[in-house]
Protein backbone atom coordinates (compact mmCIF):
# COMPACT_ATOMS: atom_id res chain seq x y z
CA UNK A 1 0.00 0.00 0.00
CA UNK A 2 1.78 3.19 -0.71
CA UNK A 3 1.99 6.10 1.61
CA UNK A 4 -0.74 8.14 -0.57
CA UNK A 5 -3.35 5.03 -0.12
CA UNK A 6 -2.88 5.35 3.59
CA UNK A 7 -3.05 9.24 4.40
CA UNK A 8 -6.11 8.55 2.11
CA UNK A 9 -7.39 6.46 5.06
CA UNK A 10 -6.43 7.57 7.76
CA UNK A 11 -8.08 11.07 6.12
CA UNK A 12 -11.52 9.09 5.97
CA UNK A 13 -10.85 7.92 9.49
CA UNK A 14 -10.30 11.03 10.92
CA UNK A 15 -13.15 13.12 8.85
CA UNK A 16 -15.86 10.44 10.28
CA UNK A 17 -14.37 10.38 13.56
CA UNK A 18 -14.54 13.96 13.87
CA UNK A 19 -18.35 13.79 12.14
CA UNK A 20 -19.28 11.36 14.89
CA UNK A 21 -17.47 13.02 17.84
CA UNK A 22 -19.37 16.74 16.89
CA UNK A 23 -23.33 15.08 16.39
CA UNK A 24 -22.48 14.20 20.95
CA UNK A 25 -20.63 17.20 21.50
CA UNK A 26 -23.94 19.36 22.23
CA UNK A 27 -26.50 16.78 23.57
CA UNK A 28 -26.73 14.35 26.63
CA UNK A 29 -27.01 10.84 26.75
CA UNK A 30 -30.60 10.78 27.02
CA UNK A 31 -30.91 12.78 24.20
CA UNK A 32 -29.00 10.94 22.56
CA UNK A 33 -30.77 7.77 23.35
CA UNK A 34 -34.39 9.21 22.84
CA UNK A 35 -32.60 10.23 18.92
CA UNK A 36 -32.84 7.07 16.78
CA UNK A 37 -31.49 8.80 13.93
CA UNK A 38 -28.51 10.33 15.49
CA UNK A 39 -27.79 6.84 17.17
CA UNK A 40 -27.86 5.94 13.44
CA UNK A 41 -26.00 8.82 12.09
CA UNK A 42 -23.27 8.22 14.57
CA UNK A 43 -23.07 4.45 13.79
CA UNK A 44 -22.37 5.07 10.87
CA UNK A 45 -19.34 7.36 10.91
CA UNK A 46 -18.09 4.83 13.40
CA UNK A 47 -18.50 2.23 10.44
CA UNK A 48 -16.93 4.34 8.25
CA UNK A 49 -14.21 4.45 10.61
CA UNK A 50 -13.60 0.72 11.27
CA UNK A 51 -13.94 0.49 7.31
CA UNK A 52 -11.45 2.73 6.61
CA UNK A 53 -9.01 1.23 9.42
CA UNK A 54 -9.43 -2.54 8.24
CA UNK A 55 -8.10 -1.00 4.83
CA UNK A 56 -4.70 0.12 6.57
CA UNK A 57 -2.18 -2.53 6.02
CA UNK A 58 -0.37 -4.32 8.65
CA UNK A 59 3.14 -2.68 8.43
CA UNK A 60 1.37 0.80 8.72
CA UNK A 61 -0.85 -0.19 11.22
CA UNK A 62 2.46 -1.46 13.53
CA UNK A 63 3.99 2.23 12.75
CA UNK A 64 1.06 3.90 14.18
CA UNK A 65 0.87 0.77 17.07
CA UNK A 66 -0.61 3.26 19.54
CA UNK A 67 -4.20 3.05 17.39
CA UNK A 68 -6.03 0.56 18.60
CA UNK A 69 -6.76 -1.20 15.38
CA UNK A 70 -8.17 -4.20 16.55
CA UNK A 71 -10.96 -2.79 18.69
CA UNK A 72 -11.61 0.19 15.54
CA UNK A 73 -12.43 -2.67 12.93
CA UNK A 74 -14.23 -4.98 15.66
CA UNK A 75 -16.80 -2.17 16.42
CA UNK A 76 -17.22 -1.90 12.41
CA UNK A 77 -18.08 -5.71 12.52
CA UNK A 78 -20.56 -5.66 15.33
CA UNK A 79 -22.18 -2.60 13.45
CA UNK A 80 -22.07 -4.83 10.25
CA UNK A 81 -23.08 -7.87 10.96
CA UNK A 82 -25.12 -7.63 14.59
CA UNK A 83 -26.95 -4.50 13.71
CA UNK A 84 -30.09 -5.75 15.44
CA UNK A 85 -27.84 -6.11 19.08
CA UNK A 86 -26.24 -3.13 19.02
CA UNK A 87 -24.99 -1.79 22.80
CA UNK A 88 -25.85 1.84 22.78
CA UNK A 89 -24.27 2.26 25.97
CA UNK A 90 -21.01 1.38 23.39
CA UNK A 91 -21.95 3.87 20.85
CA UNK A 92 -22.05 6.50 23.14
CA UNK A 93 -18.62 5.76 25.26
CA UNK A 94 -16.97 5.24 21.75
CA UNK A 95 -18.06 8.46 20.75
CA UNK A 96 -17.96 11.26 23.62
CA UNK A 97 -14.58 9.24 25.18
CA UNK A 98 -13.03 7.20 22.76
CA UNK A 99 -12.71 9.44 19.59
CA UNK A 100 -10.94 12.25 21.07
CA UNK A 101 -8.10 10.52 21.59
CA UNK A 102 -7.95 8.73 18.08
CA UNK A 103 -8.65 12.02 16.47
CA UNK A 104 -5.65 13.27 18.33
CA UNK A 105 -3.89 10.73 17.27
CA UNK A 106 -4.65 11.22 13.45
CA UNK A 107 -3.97 14.60 13.28
CA UNK A 108 -0.87 14.39 14.71
CA UNK A 109 0.35 11.91 12.63
CA UNK A 110 -1.39 13.30 9.66
CA UNK A 111 0.21 17.13 10.29
CA UNK A 112 -3.39 18.85 11.35
CA UNK A 113 -3.82 21.58 13.80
Amino acid sequence: MSRHDVTLRLRDMLHHAQRAHDKVTSITRDQFEADEDLRAVVAWHLLIVGEAAARVDADHRNQLSHIPWERIIGMRNRLVHEYGNIDVNVVWTTATQRLPELIKQLKDFLGHD
